[in-house]
């Protein structure tokens, strides 16, 4: 699956929204400031615990089923590594409304997020992740974008798709957004009624492979000098038979996928020794041995593990509780990819979360660590985000 870019091919009732200069919005203070002109908004913000917001002065109503394309430049002039910088939309505060409302904003780090504020609440529809999508740097300029349809959110860096979440939307004031110590500059806004991409646009939520794993038997039977696999009534398993090392089989009938995905499985350890570990691997390109495993041992051990040419342990290796222990127990592994970010979740817990340095789009497989290891996998979900 390739990544996708937001190009326009058509635009009905496009609309421009110029920049607004002054202070609607902003109580200036020392450390929260519009120190630009009428014509150009630059947010200074000094506090590294607070918000800056202005408002842009131009609001949206609930958006149709159509959409809309909200866009906006900034130049990051300074600030510290975590400062922030982005937009609010969907803002109802100055009409009484309490919809409470989003948050699209990156920082200097190569970091994103996408958030809903309803009060102090606030919620996490893209958690905040890395991506070699964002520049970083003195006065380095991003366009970020959200599109808005059928209460999907979906956000975009530089025209690449970063991930998005379904949920309810609803209009608002749009504002420009600083946060922590940084200096931006917004250089354009624009919103879009009706936007037509170039290419049909990811769906947050959509499932890409359901395979229980058990009935459908759509990956290989048979073995290798390292692998054997097969089906029996609990499920997939997975033997390794290498005269030394590791056992990767690559499930070569699931594709390929991109670095916008959530991996799941039940698996189990049916045989061998506790202390090796046992999972899936991900993002490994066609031909290519570089890869990225996600697994756990029998004694409790969550890991992240990266292997290009050597291996490099990615997590502290500690005793999980979450874990469950022993030869024929069950566990649920969950690999969240957002960008350059890898979380891992068992039984519900979060294990681990890594920023990785190079893409970790590619192809997925089952992973066994050492010889005379046997492990039964059940109930393979891929999902966008």
């Amino acid at each position: 699956m390739s990544p996708v870019r937001l190009a326009w091919v058509a635009l009905a009732l496009a609309c421009a929204v110029a920049l607004v200069g002054g202070t609607r919005g902003l109580a200036q203070t020392p450390t929260c400031a519009n120190v630009g002109t009428d014509k150009q908004t630059v947010l200074d913000s000094r506090d590294p615990t607070r918000e800056c917001i202005l408002s842009v002065g131009v609001s949206y109503s609930d958006p149709t089923s159509d959409g809309k394309a909200i866009i906006f430049t900034i130049r990051t002039i300074s600030g510290a590594p975590e400062g922030r910088v982005g937009f609010v939309f969907g803002d109802s505060s100055d009409a009484g409304g309490d919809h409470g409302h989003y948050t699209f904003a990156i920082d200097q780090q190569g970091d994103y997020g996408l958030t809903y504020r309803v009060g102090s609440q606030v919620t996490d529809l893209v958690a905040w992740s890395r991506s070699s999508l964002v520049k970083t740097g003195a006065n380095a300029v991003n366009e970020l974008s959200v599109v808005t349809s059928d209460n999907v959110i979906r956000c975009f860096i530089n025209g690449e798709y970063a991930g998005g979440a379904a949920t309810a939307t609803h209009g608002g004031e749009l504002r420009y957004y600083t946060a922590g110590v940084t200096r931006a500059q917004f250089e354009e806004v624009r919103m879009l009624d009706h936007p037509q991409p170039a290419s049909p646009l990811p769906v947050p939520g959509h499932v890409l492979l359901s395979d229980d794993l058990v009935t459908q038997r759509t990956f290989q039977s048979g073995g290798s000098s390292i692998c054997r696999a097969g089906y029996d009534a609990e499920g997939y398993v997975v033997q390794d038979v290498a005269a030394r090392g590791l056992c990767d089989l690559p499930l070569v009938a699931a594709g390929t996928f991109t670095d916008q995905v959530r991996f799941e499985v039940d698996m189990k350890l049916r045989a061998g020794p506790l202390n090796h570990s046992y999972g899936l691997f991900f993002a490994r390109q066609p031909g290519a041995a570089p890869m990225f495993i996600g697994t756990i041992d029998g004694e409790g051990i969550f890991q992240f593990a990266q292997r290009d040419g050597t291996w490099q342990r990615l997590n502290r290796q500690i005793v999980q509780s979450q874990i469950r222990t022993g030869l024929g127990a069950w566990n649920h592994l969950i690999v969240s990819l957002h960008g350059l970010t890898m979380r891992g979740f068992v039984n519900g817990g979060e294990m681990a979360r890594i920023d990785a340095t190079r893409a970790l789009a590619g192809g997925i497989g089952f992973y066994l660590d050492e010889p005379g290891m046997v492990a039964v996998f059940r109930n393979l979900t891929v999902t966008q985000q």
